[in-house]
């Protein structure tokens, strides 16, 4: 159960990465919407992104991290078992 939660949380960091890096594309190439406006808002504006991004790959990061310690730790339960059953 913890391995398939693993592969879970993986697969689901991985998706999440992928769309971040897509979010982030999108948002620096569209800037149609930003012509006019005052330098401050504009900094302001891209250190938001900045900032933002920078959290959700931390989250990110830590998730792909966390589904991996559920595999490696059900990986390792599973030799455990396996090994003490062949002493026996």
């Amino acid at each position: 159960m913890m391995r398939i939660l693993g592969y879970f949380l993986v697969i689901i960091g991985v998706l999440l990465g992928v769309y971040l890096l897509m979010a982030l594309i999108g948002v620096t190439s569209y800037t149609e919407h930003l012509k006019g406006e005052k330098p401050s808002f504009l900094i302001v504006y891209y250190m938001g992104i900045i900032v933002a991004m920078i959290v959700l790959a931390v989250a990110d990061f830590l998730l792909i991290r966390y589904g991996r310690r559920l595999i490696r730790k059900a990986k390792n339960k599973a030799q455990n078992i396996s090994t003490g059953e062949k002493q026996l």
